[in-house]
């Protein structure tokens, strides 16, 4: 990915939520970037941060919440010091968004052909006929018996083709940045293979980034190229995802890993505890209390991110940087 075109760079992004018992930051200092043909997971339990995260790219926080720091530099220019008006002109185009429920996306009493003609509309000055092709060309791409489809009301559909539907909507236009919200959450294992399988080849036909938002490791681990796991809205691990999965630096990750049936070789251990307050942060890790492997530093300092000879980052105090024999970093 050394040599592509950067298509996202996300630096010290922080949405804040106010509330009754105190300022939320739901996404804390969070930075990424992507390059095109690239799908970076973000993984995590709910609430880590993760729908707040894609809504806040796309500048659609709901209120009170609200963006108080940051860049999301996309094709040169800072989204968020656009106005309102040049913000809803790349919502679509150039940013498209796939929700978890399907059904939420369309209009019950219209036909999905419909609104994928009128997301096209919007955006391109085209006839009636060349839209609809581009519909019917956009369904099929996705597997789905598209003339049918195309006149079908959502509630004529599955499940599964309803969300192929919804990503041939957010595909029509080609966007620079896809972002999938627990897209496969709702779906049963076949149909999930389905989704990712159309997900996975048309990143690999098109110039385009993803950003795979999920709580799943197994339906991440079938499209993504790297990893960025986040914890109390804060990415604690990032990296490319074999090395992240393979050699997890911090005890989050090991503990997702852990509780994951695809991953795990041995006896599934759940994550002990629960998240933390976000409107109670301790001054140290937000992990600590769920941690094992906490000493005393982990209560006094936040740990920051800092790169290993794995070729990944970490956000913890037990990462000493030393590299063993066998390549691995010492983490004891």
């Amino acid at each position: 990915m050394e040599n592509k075109k950067k298509t996202v760079t996300v630096k010290n992004l922080t949405t804040v939520f106010p509330t009754s018992r105190g300022l939320i930051k739901a996404a804390n200092e969070i930075s990424f970037s992507m390059s095109e043909g690239s799908c970076l997971a973000l993984i995590g339990e709910s609430g880590a941060g993760k729908s707040v995260t894609a809504l806040s790219l796309l500048r659609l926080v709901p209120p009170p919440g609200r963006i108080t720091g940051g860049e999301i530099i996309l094709d040169n220019q800072d989204l968020l010091k656009l106005g309102s008006a040049e913000m809803r002109r790349v919502r679509g185009d150039d940013l498209a968004l796939v929700f978890q429920d399907s059904l939420s996306t369309f209009n019950p009493v219209r036909p999905i052909g419909a609104h994928i003609c009128e997301t096209i509309n919007t955006h391109r000055r085209l006839s009636n006929g060349e839209a609809k092709e581009i519909a019917l060309g956009k369904m099929a791409d996705m597997g789905l018996p598209a003339e049918r489809v195309f006149k079908s009301f959502p509630f004529q559909l599955s499940g599964g083709m309803r969300q192929r539907a919804a990503l041939a909507m957010a595909l029509s236009l080609h966007p620079k940045l896809l972002i999938t919200d627990e897209a496969t959450t709702s779906l049963d294992v076949t149909l999930q293979a389905q989704v990712l399988h159309y997900l996975k080849k048309h990143l690999q036909d098109c110039c385009m980034s993803v950003l795979f938002i999920s709580h799943d490791l197994a339906a991440a681990a079938a499209v993504a190229d790297r990893v960025a796991v986040i914890y109390a809205g804060r990415i604690v691990e990032s990296g490319p995802l074999k090395e992240v999965f393979q050699k997890p630096l911090h005890p989050y990750t090991e503990a997702l890993i852990g509780s994951h049936p695809s991953f795990c070789s041995g006896t599934l251990e759940p994550i002990k505890g629960s998240p933390p307050d976000l409107a109670n942060l301790s001054a140290g890790c937000s992990f600590v209390s769920r941690c094992s492997k906490a000493s005393g530093i982990c209560h006094q300092i936040a740990p920051v991110l800092q790169e290993a000879p794995t070729g990944h980052q970490a956000a913890c105090h037990l990462l000493i940087g030393k590299v063993v024999d066998d390549g691995e970093v010492a983490v004891s």
